[in-house]
């Protein structure tokens, strides 16, 4: 059983051998796709496993030196960053900068969806980069939340004091 990431990072499986063989035959993947067996955390290229090599490289032509091992991988490589991460990383640094005058909202509220949404994306396609940003992001504005909303409990005992 293979699992596959295709051109655009979008990951296809767990797959048995037959299916691989079948797109490799209708051009849907090629050597240089990556692919991790079932069991193993690696992912490799497809032209690393020799059961598929006849398949890629019919009469042996351009059939790479088994000499040389592909590039291994222990994650997918990083293809692109994910936008909305980048922008809940902007949203979650302006809640910080911003907590003077306005206590960060709205970008702290804004910042923990986006961040939060950018986490989801990037756990359901992991060629996408931008993970830390996402994270980053979130830290941010949960702790721009945090603090205003302590000075608006201080401002409401202060007032309250005073009633």
């Amino acid at each position: 059983m293979f699992t596959i990431a295709d051109h655009d990072s979008n990951i296809h499986g767990p797959l048995e051998p037959e299916v691989v063989k079948d797109w490799i035959s209708r051009g849907r993947i090629s050597g240089h796709t990556w692919v991790r067996k079932s069991g193993s955390e690696n992912w490799r290229r497809l032209d690393f496993f020799p059961q598929f090599l006849g398949d890629l490289y019919p009469g042996g032509k351009n059939n790479p030196p088994r000499s040389q091992s592909p590039a291994t991988y222990s994650s997918l490589p990083v293809q692109k960053t994910n936008g909305t991460a980048i922008a809940g990383m902007v949203l979650g640094i302006l809640s910080i900068l911003s907590l003077y005058p306005v206590l960060g909202f709205p970008c702290n509220i804004a910042g923990i969806i986006t961040s939060s949404i950018a986490v989801k994306q990037i756990k359901r396609n992991p060629g996408q980069g931008g993970r830390g940003m996402a994270i980053a992001g979130l830290v941010c504005s949960i702790i721009s939340t945090v603090i205003a909303l302590l000075v608006l409990t201080l401002i409401a005992m202060y007032v309250g004091a005073f009633h």
